[in-house]
């Protein structure tokens, strides 16, 4: 009895170091659990922590660029409205299309600006009852083109009433020393590149005579469907590096009550479009002229509008666009 005792006490003992050795396991298991458990609490704290300083951070950029925004806004709409008030400006020194049809009746000005202001500019005037039409092509557009109009405004009136025989060709000649004394510097590397591609007409309408002269720019003629184009000279008037010794001559034409001419800056042929994304081009503008030679002066507008909203359809205006259209004789 006293060994079966014994045994009953090891079997104990046995018993309670397997519960001690069982329950020791276990407190391990949660130890490590709770290690486990706060290691993931810690990681969870620390990227809650980043993303609440980046959150933070980001509200604090986002903010500085909404700030930074207006104020470009701000800025922006300054400018505008400066650039309105300058195309305000330089309109007034310019002649419009009613300037153009109270010389011409029978007359039309598409006039296309790239920008709010523009290099391109139309200029009429009277000189002892003669009239003269030009329609000019300054460096560049947008401000510095609207800068170079101004200037060479002033200078073809200048010019103008300076010559006293009211050569069309005379007249860019004086305007050629005086833009290029305007504009030139004896250090090469400052002087500017600035100038303008014009058609300049006097026109006697008691005597049914018009004279012309161009710089880089021709004057088309048609009479009954058919067309003559008067080319100008390829010199370009005040460019600082032009030909001096090239001279610009006049073309003198005797009109009827059939001829109706067209200027055009080159903006109208240079616009890319079309379906293969080329540009318009002089001998594409020819045919366009010579179709609508017979229509109604307006409506002729309206279809060189229409022809050229089509052809640069989905493409942005390189250029300003110019075109008039005039029947001196009517």
């Amino acid at each position: 009895m006293h060994v079966n005792y014994l045994c009953s006490l090891d079997s104990i003992y046995c018993l309670t170091d397997i519960f001690f050795d069982i329950k020791s396991n276990h407190i391990l298991h949660i130890i490590f659990l709770c290690f486990i458990l706060a290691a993931l609490l810690l990681f969870v704290f620390v990227i809650h922590f980043k993303l609440k300083n980046n959150s933070n951070r980001f509200l604090l950029l986002n903010n500085e660029l909404s700030i930074e925004n207006r104020e470009l806004q701000l800025k922006n709409k300054e400018l505008l409205a400066s650039i309105r008030y300058a195309s305000s400006i330089q309109k007034s020194f310019f002649s419009m299309e009613l300037d153009l049809q109270k010389l011409l009746p029978d007359s039309f000005f598409l006039f296309k600006p790239r920008d709010i202001v523009s290099g391109d500019f139309l200029w009429t005037s009277i000189k002892d009852d003669k009239l003269f039409i030009a329609l000019a092509d300054c460096t560049g557009h947008g401000v510095p083109g609207a800068i170079v109009s101004i200037i060479a405004n002033a200078v073809i009136s200048n010019a103008v009433d300076f010559v006293s025989n009211n050569s069309p060709a005379s007249i860019l000649n004086k305007m050629h020393e005086d833009i290029n004394k305007f504009f030139g510097n004896k250090d090469d590397s400052l002087m500017l590149k600035e100038g303008l591609d014009i058609g300049l007409c006097y026109i006697d309408k008691n005597n049914s005579i018009l004279k012309y002269s161009g710089a880089y720019s021709s004057l088309f003629k048609i009479n009954n469907g058919d067309l003559i184009e008067y080319k100008g000279a390829k010199k370009s008037v005040g460019y600082a590096k032009s030909n001096f010794e090239m001279e610009f001559y006049d073309e003198t034409i005797n009109y009827s009550i059939n001829d109706i001419f067209y200027l055009s800056t080159d903006g109208y042929m240079d616009q890319f479009g079309g379906p293969f994304g080329k540009k318009f081009k002089q001998r594409r503008f020819k045919s366009l002229i010579m179709k609508l030679a017979s229509l109604p002066m307006p409506r002729q507008k309206k279809e060189l509008e229409k022809t050229l909203n089509e052809w640069k359809s989905g493409y942005d205006q390189i250029d300003d666009i110019s075109v008039i259209g005039f029947a001196p004789y009517k």
